[in-house]
């Protein structure tokens, strides 16, 4: 069996630790281009990088100090670079975006809500602090909020992702992030494929456990249909007992100081939990390598770049019929309809692309590689009098998904009928398709309430055309 590919995303630094916390955290611009290199050698595929002052390791989001290491990087490896878009949450919105500008990565994290993100237990446990900031950021988060207002989410999504052709890795600290991004979905500011990560056990969010990452995994299958991938972050211990479980439902890996490189002491005190951060590259490289062992390839998140490619719609012709017995066949499969399948290429190209064509095929493209289908034919109402359409079948490639693509095909052939003096169109979906039904209700694409599909086939049609009316 062919490996599976994984994105493994590796974080050397970030901005919520500090120095006594771990002689491993990563401060200079040269220990960060060093280590990061050294994750991408070891099989990742994206280094996520935040940047620290110099003279006293604060976080800093000044785009000078990103210079001094990102260029070296970059230099060194292919693999994906990822800049968050954070900062102190009461920060304007310019400076925390001005490295990410300056750099222009292929993927940024942000996050998709305010919330409560408390550090302040850190200060309970005996540690000897270096620098006066220390103290202040982590007594600041006792009354602090991460703020993340709508006009900053929608500043971004127009400014920063369309604007550079940035992809970028959406947060979600709780369930109701997820609809903030179905929100913006739905008015066009956030397409294309999407790259999640589930973040869980800090305080202030959801918790890490278990029940609660099914239920977001389910929430997004509902939202997003399959046209997404993710990960899964979590706090301290619990990403070495929920990892497993991502890994069931086809996520990817997060490793290094974000993640579980925070791993559970536990002291003299029952129930007393002390942490200490190991070496966030030895570990990222460790988990890269056990992958690797273990038949799991890296790979890139797809999407990455596409905000730039065209999507075009155009007639399906008869050297399409391939591609459109094959996107039948994955369409069958989706629904766990396989064996429903009868028909063949040859069927296609014979009732479709024939002298009397029974139905029509409209194809999308992605810079010219196929990207979806929709195929149709006319129908007649009686009662109204005028002409509509009937969709049989409308299908996405999973890489394309989020890009509106199959809105974009209904609409089209929606706009050729009414051309045409028609009025409706008409479809039926798999009483199973939950995903489906909920993509068409989102178009105002209803149920009729009147109406309920009959049908005979196989060898009862038969049996009915060829026999005579009982007398």
């Amino acid at each position: 069996m062919a490996p599976r590919k994984v994105i493994t995303t590796c974080t050397v630094t970030r901005s919520v630790h500090t120095p006594p916390m771990s002689p491993h955290l990563l401060v200079t611009p040269d220990q960060i281009a060093t280590d990061a290199i050294a994750a991408a050698e070891a099989g990742a595929s994206i280094r996520h990088l935040h940047a620290r002052a110099t003279n006293d390791g604060r976080p800093t989001v000044d785009p000078d100090v990103f210079m001094q290491f990102l260029p070296r990087i970059k230099q060194a490896t292919d693999t994906v670079i990822n800049i968050t878009i954070g900062g102190p949450s009461l920060m304007r919105l310019d400076p925390r975006l001005a490295a990410r500008l300056r750099a222009r990565p292929e993927i940024c994290s942000l996050n998709m809500g305010s919330m409560i993100l408390a550090s302040f237990p850190v200060l309970e446990r005996p540690r000897e602090w270096q620098h006066d900031w220390e103290l202040k950021l982590l007594k600041a988060t006792r009354n602090a909020i991460f703020r993340k207002p709508s006009a900053d989410l929608q500043t971004i999504s127009e400014e920063h992702g369309k604007g550079s052709g940035t992809r970028f890795e959406f947060e979600y600290y709780d369930v109701g992030h997820l609809y903030s991004l179905l929100h913006l979905r739905e008015r066009g500011l956030m397409l294309g494929p999407l790259f999640l990560q589930f973040v869980l056990g800090l305080i202030g969010v959801i918790g890490a456990d278990p029940d609660n990452l099914i239920h977001m995994k389910h929430i997004v299958d509902k939202l997003f249909d399959d046209s997404y991938q993710f990960s899964v972050l979590t706090a301290d211990r619990h990403q070495i007992s929920l990892m497993p479980i991502a890994a069931t439902m086809r996520g990817n890996v997060p490793v290094g100081l974000e993640e579980w490189t925070l791993t559970g002491e536990v002291q003299s005190r029952p129930g007393t939990v002390h942490p200490r951060i190991q070496d966030p590259v030895v570990g990222g490289r460790n988990v890269c390598r056990s992958a690797r062992n273990a038949g799991v390839e890296g790979r890139r998140p797809s999407g990455i770049s596409m905000a730039s490619q065209a999507v075009t719609l155009r007639p399906g012709r008869l050297e399409d019929v391939e591609t459109i017995h094959a996107a039948l066949l994955k369409l069958a499969i989706h629904i766990g309809a396989r064996q429903d399948i009868k028909s063949t290429a040859d069927d296609l190209r014979r009732y479709g692309f024939g002298e009397n064509p029974t139905f029509s095929t409209l194809i999308a493209e992605v810079d010219r590689e196929f990207a979806g289908l929709c195929l149709h034919f006319p129908i007649f109402s009686t009662w109204m009098g005028r002409p509509g359409v009937y969709v049989q079948d409308l299908y996405v490639e999973n890489r394309f998904r989020g890009r509106r693509i199959g809105e974009k095909l209904l609409r089209r052939v929606a706009r050729e009928c009414r051309a045409a003096g028609g009025v409706y169109l008409r479809l039926s979906i798999h009483t199973d398709n939950e995903i489906a039904k909920a993509f068409y209700g989102r178009l105002g694409i209803g149920c009729s309430s009147h109406e309920q599909v009959q049908k005979i086939v196989g060898d009862a049609f038969f049996v009915f055309a060829d026999s005579t009316e009982k007398k």
